[in-house]
C-alpha cells in the first residue's frame, strides 16, 4: 500500500496572525488577538490588552464582546469545532497507520493553537457555569471521538492484547488526559523561554504510545516512524505558530 506523505504543522512567522486579522472584521480581529496573547501572556489578559494589541477603543471591543469570558466562550466554540473536524470519522472507514498519524499531527495543530485554552482550562472557565458546561461537553465529544477511532483501529489492526469496548473508551480518556496536559508539562519543562510546536509534537510520542500493545506490530511500528517523523521536521521551530 502506498503510504501517505506525513501532514506538516504549518509554521508561519508572527506577523502572519496579525495579517490574518488586518483581513478580518474586529470581531474576529479580537478572537485572534486574545489566543495569540493569551499563548504568549497567560491568563492576566483582559479586554483592555487586547483593545490596545489592536489599537481599537474599548467601546469597539464591546459592541461584539460584552467582556473576556464571553470571548473565552467563542474561543472554546471554535477549539470545539477545530477538534471535531479533525477527529471526524466517516462511515465504513478503516483507519490505517497513515491516517491515525494524521488524527495525531492534526490534533498536534490544534493543540498548538489553542494551547493555553487547553492548559488552562479550569482557571478560564471556573466561576461560570455556562463555560464549565460547554468545557464538559467538549471534553465528552472528543473523548467519545477518540474512543471511536481507538475501536476502528484496534478492531481492524488487532495486537497481542485484546481491547474490549470499555477498554477503548479509558484508552481514549487517558489520550485526552495526556493532549491537555501536554501543554502545561510542555512548559515547565521547556529549555527556553516559550514552548516550541516541536515540544507540543513530542506529546504526541507519548500519545502514540498508549496504543501500542492493542495493535499489531508492525502498524504500531509504521505509526510510531510517522510520528516521530512529524517530530522531528518541528526541530528548530522556535516560535513559530501553527497554521
Amino acid at each position: 500500500m502506498k503510504s501517505r506523505p506525513t501532514p506538516k504543522l504549518d509554521k508561519a512567522p508572527p506577523s502572519a496572525g496579525r495579517a490574518r486579522r488586518a483581513k478580518a472584521g474586529n470581531r474576529e480581529r479580537i478572537v485572534e488577538a486574545a489566543i495569540e496573547l493569551m499563548n504568549e501572556r497567560g491568563s492576566l489578559i483582559g479586554t483592555t490588552q487586547v483593545a490596545a494589541h489592536l489599537g481599537i477603543s474599548h467601546g469597539n471591543l464591546y459592541y461584539h464582546f460584552g467582556n473576556m469570558q464571553a470571548i473565552v466562550r467563542e474561543i472554546l466554540l471554535r477549539l470545539r469545532e477545530e477538534l471535531r473536524q479533525t477527529l471526524e470519522m466517516r462511515p465504513e472507514e478503516v483507519v490505517d497507520a497513515p491516517r491515525l498519524v494524521g488524527y495525531y499531527t492534526n490534533g498536534a495543530k490544534v493543540l498548538w493553537r489553542y494551547r493555553f485554552m487547553v492548559a488552562s482550562a479550569l482557571e478560564l472557565t471556573s466561576g461560570n457555569a455556562e463555560l464549565e458546561a460547554e468545557y464538559q461537553q467538549f471534553t465528552v465529544a472528543g473523548i467519545d471521538a477518540i474512543s471511536r477511532i481507538i475501536a476502528n483501529v484496534v478492531r481492524h489492526h488487532p495486537g497481542p492484547v485484546r481491547a474490549q469496548r470499555s477498554d477503548c473508551r479509558k484508552l481514549a480518556e487517558n489520550m485526552w488526559v495526556l493532549w491537555n496536559a501536554w501543554p502545561r508539562h510542555a512548559e515547565l519543562a521547556r529549555a527556553s523561554s516559550r514552548v516550541s510546536p516541536a515540544a507540543i509534537a513530542r506529546g504526541l510520542e507519548m500519545i502514540a504510545m498508549t496504543l501500542a500493545p492493542y495493535v499489531e506490530a508492525e502498524f504500531h511500528a509504521r505509526v510510531k516512524q510517522g510520528v516521530r517523523r512529524f517530530a522531528l521536521s518541528l526541530k528548530g521551530g522556535g516560535d513559530a505558530a501553527a497554521g
